[in-house]
């Protein structure tokens, strides 16, 4: 029978939700992440992200570029996910450190990785966060 199962339904949000306009770059994130034995959900932009979050309560983790060409930056996406919701949680990604994202850390504490991404450095702060989560 299709559907899901009782388990799988009070599952904990295990699920990672890699946001990045830039293709390339979101596929080796998502594959490293996949390899390193995630579950991994992509998406291309700001409003992509939005709708797998209303679509998923898999989610626990969203891994978002600052800077996204559609639909909103990376700073408005954690906002209304931090407003929507407060149980997951965000990490954000930026190849600059400007005032804008030292002007976010200082109101909200989402940690900000700087690119190029060292990636089992991006798998073990996103494992902590689910571990946190649990």
């Amino acid at each position: 029978m299709a559907g899901v199962t009782p388990e799988r339904a009070s599952a904990p949000r295990q699920a990672i939700l890699v946001v990045e306009d830039v293709i390339l770059v979101r596929m080796l994130v998502a594959k490293h992440l996949r390899e390193s034995g995630f579950m991994v959900i992509e998406a291309g932009g700001a409003a992509d992200a939005l709708h797998h979050l209303e679509e998923s309560d898999e989610i626990g983790v969203v891994f978002s570029d600052v800077a996204l060409s559609e639909g909103g930056d990376g700073f408005s996406l954690a906002e209304q996910i931090h407003e929507r919701w407060p149980e997951v949680r965000v990490v954000l990604g930026s190849g600059i450190d400007d005032v804008a994202a030292r002007a976010w850390r200082a109101n909200y504490p989402a940690p900000i990785l700087r690119k190029p991404y060292d990636l089992p450095e991006v798998a073990n702060r996103l494992s902590t966060m689910l571990q946190e989560l649990s």
